[in-house]
């Protein structure tokens, strides 16, 4: 019997055909994420130390925009499971909170006490809306790649 070799590949990232989660997963998470925003200010008791740290991103207003945001996250990903280009908006969102978490990030002060959870949140939100955008961009790919699978399907049939 002839001993056959097979040829083992390791890779660091496995290729995925699919997002590494599922819009429904994706959007729950999201939701609550941006929900969170409700411990940092105390259910809008304490919406003042956030917003002074970025008075432009964060006033009374954005924070209430936060939960918008997040209410249409799960909107989306509760939608039909098939790929969309709404999260490619999501990703530009996710990218401006960045961006405007990196100009700020030398500013941020550290907590002086236990309640003094602006600066934590100022602090996290940068680093985790960067992962979500990440993640929505994957969405949008996928919705990129199965529209194009689908125009070559119909190529195919025509």
């Amino acid at each position: 019997m002839a001993r056959v070799k097979e040829k083992v590949s390791f890779t660091l990232i496995a290729p995925r055909k699919m997002p590494l989660l599922a819009p429904r997963l994706l959007g729950v998470l999201a939701c609550l994420v941006n929900f969170g925003m409700l411990v940092f200010n105390v259910g809008f008791t304490r919406t003042e130390p956030i917003e002074v740290l970025n008075p432009q991103v964060f006033s009374v207003f954005g924070q209430v925009m936060i939960l918008v945001w997040g209410v249409a996250f799960l909107l989306a990903g509760l939608g039909d499971d098939k790929p969309s280009y709404i999260w490619w908006a999501f990703t530009l969102e996710k990218a401006m909170y960045v961006g405007s978490w990196l100009s700020r990030l030398r500013e941020i002060p550290s907590p002086t006490g236990l309640l003094d959870l602006a600066p934590v949140f100022h602090t996290i939100y940068g680093p985790v809306d960067a992962i979500f955008m990440l993640l929505f961009a994957q969405q949008g790919i996928a919705a990129m790649k199965k529209n194009r699978d689908d125009d070559a399907a119909g190529l195919k049939r025509a």
